[in-house]
C-alpha cells in the first residue's frame, strides 16, 4: 500500500526497498560499537603510556639493566658479582669465592710433577677452596658468636692462600701473570673478611 512492501519497508525513488526506521537503528548500533571500540583504543593507550613512564622511571633510577647509548638493555655483561664494587653482599662473596676456588684448582693443575710441586698444590687447593666452603658455613651461622667465628677461619684460609701463592711465584713454577692476578685476589679477600670479622665484633 502506497510503496510499502510486505516486510514493512518503503520504495525509494529508484525502486530500492529501505526498512523503515532501520538506518537510523543500525546506524545508533554502529556509533555504539565504535564509541566502546574507541574507549578500549584509548584504555590500551592510557596503559601503554602509564607502562612507558614506569620505565623511564626505571631507567633514571638506574634500574633494569645497564642499557647501552641506543638505549637497548645490554646483555651478557660481566657479571656484578666478579666486580669490587659490590663486596660487601652475600650473593657476591659467594660467587666470588667460587670463581676464586675454581682458578686455584686451575693453577694447581699446572704445578711441576715433582715432590716439592705435589705437596705444595696440595697446599694451596685445601686452603684455596675453604675460603669459598666456610664462607657458605658462616652464611648458615645461628648466631653472632657463630659467624665470627666462621668469618675468622675464612681469613685465615685466605690468609694461607696467599702464602701459598707467594711461594709458587717466588719457584718460578708458572709464569707469574698467571700467579700475580691470583695473589692480587687473595690478598684483597683477605682484607675484606678481616674487615667483616671487624665488623661482627661491634
Amino acid at each position: 500500500e502506497g510503496g510499502r512492501g510486505k516486510f514493512g519497508g518503503r520504495k525509494g525513488e529508484g525502486g530500492s526497498w529501505k526498512a523503515e526506521g532501520g538506518n537510523s537503528e543500525g546506524g545508533r548500533g554502529k556509533a555504539e560499537v565504535g564509541r566502546r571500540k574507541g574507549e578500549r583504543g584509548r584504555g590500551i593507550s592510557e596503559g601503554g603510556r602509564r607502562k612507558f613512564g614506569r620505565e623511564r622511571k626505571r631507567m633514571r633510577n638506574g634500574e633494569g639493566g645497564r642499557r647501552g647509548e641506543d638505549g637497548m638493555k645490554v646483555e651478557n655483561e660481566e657479571r656484578d658479582e666478579l666486580r669490587p664494587t659490590n663486596l660487601e653482599r652475600n650473593s657476591d662473596l659467594r660467587e666470588r669465592t667460587r670463581q676464586f676456588a675454581l682458578r686455584i684448582i686451575q693453577l694447581a693443575s699446572m704445578m711441576p710433577r715433582t715432590r716439592e710441586g705435589d705437596i705444595i698444590a696440595k697446599q694451596v687447593v685445601k686452603s684455596g677452596t675453604s675460603v669459598g666452603a666456610n664462607y657458605r658455613e658462616a652464611g648458615r651461622a645461628r648466631s653472632k658468636a657463630e659467624f665470627t667465628a666462621k668469618i675468622g677461619v675464612v681469613e685465615q684460609e685466605a690468609d694461607e692462600t696467599l702464602y701459598w701463592l707467594e711461594i709458587i711465584r717466588e719457584c718460578d713454577w708458572i709464569k707469574h701473570e698467571l700467579v700475580d692476578s691470583l695473589v692480587t685476589e687473595a690478598d684483597e679477600l683477605v682484607a675484606i673478611f678481616t674487615t667483616i670479622g671487624k665488623k661482627s665484633k661491634k
